[in-house]
């Protein structure tokens, strides 16, 4: 909590926590101090330091046991939902993520069932795309292309009334634990590292907090629009 830690704690319990994964070894101070380069987007900094927490699992499955790619498993830490111009259905897009999909194996010609199941805790990072790029692209290109969702994701503005507090994943209702904003003066209609993250969790009471790393203590939600890029669930 801000208010029970003294801030050469917290400063040392971050180090500890970011150094293993952004810790410059090539520039070194006098006195052969290091510096810690934090500047990532929260979708990046979530892969690196949950890789070991999956979002959920998926297995494709040939139905050729003699197949030489009989199964492949695939873990991640973050579901990624495209909106198009800000618009998205949470659970519907869920929905569709978590779908059983059959595909034709490119190595034996037979066909491949491709199961997704989550985890406990699941992250989902909402990635919104102008209208033209739909157009011009197909809705399943646009979600494996990383480089597109990063470099080119516009703001999806909610509120935290609009926010959904609950989903149904696989038959379990998830709920919502908090929410990732990002705010940057700099911004330009697409995603930057360069700016502002800030959490905001819910408690158990369904009130909000907020905790800025800027401010000495924890703060009280406004009724405002918020740039939302991650959301969190678990059972």
């Amino acid at each position: 909590m801000l208010n029970t830690k003294t801030k050469k704690m917290m400063h040392k319990e971050r180090i500890l926590l970011l150094a293993p994964y952004y810790l410059s070894r090539d520039k070194q101070l006098v006195g052969g101090i290091s510096m810690i380069d934090a500047m990532d987007t929260v979708s990046s900094t979530t892969h690196k330091l949950l890789k070991n927490m999956p979002s959920y699992k998926k297995i494709n499955r040939c139905t050729n046991f003699l197949c030489e790619e009989f199964s492949i498993d695939q873990s991640c830490e973050i579901i990624t939902l495209t909106a198009i111009d800000e618009k998205i259905g949470v659970q519907k897009e869920i929905d569709s993520f978590l779908k059983t999909e059959s595909i034709i194996c490119s190595h034996c010609n037979s066909v491949r069932n491709i199961t997704v199941s989550v985890k406990q805790n699941v992250l989902i990072e909402l990635v919104s795309l102008p209208k033209e790029l739909e157009a011009s692209t197909s809705v399943p290109d646009i979600n494996i292309i990383s480089e597109v969702q990063q470099n080119y994701a516009g703001e999806i503005m909610w509120t935290l009334d609009e926010i959904p507090k609950t989903l149904n994943l696989k038959g379990r209702t998830y709920y919502i634990r908090g929410i990732i904003i990002f705010n940057s003066g700099l911004r330009t209609g697409f995603r930057m590292k360069s700016g502002h993250y800030k959490a905001i969790p819910c408690r158990t009471n369904k009130f909000w907090e907020v905790y800025d790393d800027l401010k000495d203590n924890i703060t009280q939600p406004k009724s405002i629009q918020n740039n939302v890029e991650l959301l969190i669930y678990t059972l």
